[in-house]
């Protein structure tokens, strides 16, 4: 609960006298949602639409740029999300019919 009331990692690590690591663990094995930083993270749905963006061709740096987070943080969101990552410098081919 201190957790979803704001709580630093830290501040419950040294609270429950364990590391930040294990504190971290505990709150994943629990199902306590990470904390969402605006700019640096993304919801769940738009995590989907950049997700939907990505596997339509576009490279993570502009997917990045588009939603405003970091290109690093796409290539580790999008597999979490169920996304395939593309291998470095492989672009989906566009149909010219």
């Amino acid at each position: 609960m201190a957790r979803l009331n704001g709580a630093e990692i830290g501040a419950l690590a040294e609270r429950f006298e364990i590391s930040s690591d294990a504190a971290i663990a505990h709150l994943k094995r629990t199902g306590v949602p990470g904390r969402r930083w605006p700019g640096r993270t993304l919801s769940v749905a738009l995590l989907e639409e950049a997700g939907r963006v990505y596997e339509s061709g576009v490279n993570l740096i502009a997917v990045g740029e588009k939603f405003g987070v970091d290109r690093r943080y796409v290539r580790r969101a999008l597999p979490e999300a169920g996304f395939t990552i593309r291998c470095a410098g492989q672009q989906k081919r566009q149909r010219s019919d």
